[in-house]
């Protein structure tokens, strides 16, 4: 096998599908945005602030980070009046497609919150409620798995006060940004290739 032939070997089969991905509001609010009062005016919207962990949150509803407590946050729904009122749905997009879901979300009832799921026609896909077992924040949980990573979608929405602690995607295809050994795979793939260019013009030149 030529040098080339392994270089596209290696190239064409990284994995198409990233490592789990963790959208946490606690390490956020301790890096680069500001958190919001709650039940408080909007102080800093999350939007795409996210989006190298998977989520773009500029789809649909607003949302803050607020402080839910013992140096805990939570992304929280911001109101029409820009209020972070804890009762308003937290809504994104998924950079990609996922397989799966899993959401910790505030001190509400098992069975207040629902967390809905939707492919990229938004068509809803899969719903599942609140419950245990509790999260690493000591919050009620929930998670969806699907068949395939058809997830473009989530929401969730309750009557209860509550906030969104921590999001966990998995299986996600397509707009996944490479894991550090997946690039030096595809890096040392490229070195190979050009080298193998490369000595294919000099044998050209000098025949």
């Amino acid at each position: 096998m030529t040098a080339l032939a392994t270089a596209l070997l290696v190239t064409t089969s990284v994995p198409a599908v990233a490592a789990p991905m963790v959208t946490d509001a606690t390490v956020l609010a301790t890096t680069i945005i500001t958190p919001t009062p709650p039940f408080g005016a909007l102080t800093e919207a999350v939007g795409a602030q996210t989006v190298g962990t998977g989520i773009d949150f500029t789809f649909g509803n607003v949302e803050g980070i607020f402080d839910d407590g013992g140096g805990v946050y939570g992304f929280c729904g911001i109101s029409a009046g820009g209020i972070c009122t804890l009762e308003d749905d937290v809504d994104g997009a998924i950079v990609g497609l996922a397989k799966s879901i899993y959401a910790e979300a505030g001190f509400s009832s098992a069975g207040t919150l629902t967390l809905s799921v939707y492919d990229s026609g938004m068509t809803l896909l899969a719903s599942a409620l609140n419950g245990p077992p509790l999260g690493v924040y000591g919050r009620t949980t929930f998670s969806i798995v699907r068949p395939t990573s058809d997830i473009a979608y989530f929401r969730i929405s309750g009557s209860d006060s509550y906030g969104v602690n921590q999001i966990v995607l998995d299986g996600v295809v397509g707009g996944a940004i490479p894991e550090p050994a997946t690039w030096a795979m595809m890096i040392g793939g490229f070195a190979l290739a050009g080298a193998a260019l490369r000595r294919r013009k000099m044998a050209v030149s000098f025949a």
